[in-house]
Parts: C-alpha cells; sequence; structure tokens
C-alpha cells in the first residue's frame, strides 16, 4: 500500500464514522505528506449508506453523476492534530 492509499482508507473509515462511503471527483490540493501517508483536500460524494448500491450503478456507468446527487457533493479536508492526520467532512454548500 502506497502513502495516498493509507490516507485514502483514513479517509474511507471517516465516511463509515459518518454511516457512509466517499467517492472521489477530483483532488483539491493543500497537500501534506508524513513518513506514513500523503494526500490532500478532496472533493467528491459522501454517500449514505442506504443509496450506496443506486449511487454505484451511476458512478460505474461512465455517463456521468446526475443532479439528483448534488446535495451529498462534499469535501474531505485532511487536519493534522498532533501527530495524527484527521478528516473532516464538509457540504459544498458550506464551504
Amino acid at each position: 500500500m502506497d502513502k495516498f492509499d493509507i490516507f485514502f482508507e483514513k479517509v474511507q473509515n471517516a465516511a463509515k464514522v459518518a454511516q457512509g462511503k466517499f467517492f472521489v471527483q477530483s483532488a483539491e490540493g493543500r497537500d501534506f505528506e508524513t513518513e506514513e501517508m500523503e494526500g490532500e483536500d478532496l472533493f467528491g460524494w459522501l454517500i449514505p449508506n442506504e443509496f450506496i448500491p443506486e449511487f454505484q450503478k451511476e458512478w460505474m456507468s461512465q455517463k456521468g453523476i446526475s443532479d439528483q446527487w448534488d446535495d451529498f457533493m462534499t469535501f474531505a479536508l485532511w487536519k493534522k492534530v498532533g501527530n495524527d492526520i484527521q478528516i473532516i467532512f464538509r457540504n459544498a454548500d458550506e464551504y
């Protein structure tokens, strides 16, 4: 597992705590690197567990994501707390 994979696993673990899954659309910069991991702020969709199968069908279709999912557009922002990197989700409307 490379350094970014370790970071992305942390993002997905934070999404699980929020009872969902994070689907990345783009990387947004504000990079960091530690000895264990590297990453940056991400933009995408934080989809609640009950909607994952429906969303995943669109995600896998490569036809684009419909507007019905706009309310779930979210930034996954990293924050350093002591020696740890934490993930904070912010709705796109709030950022």
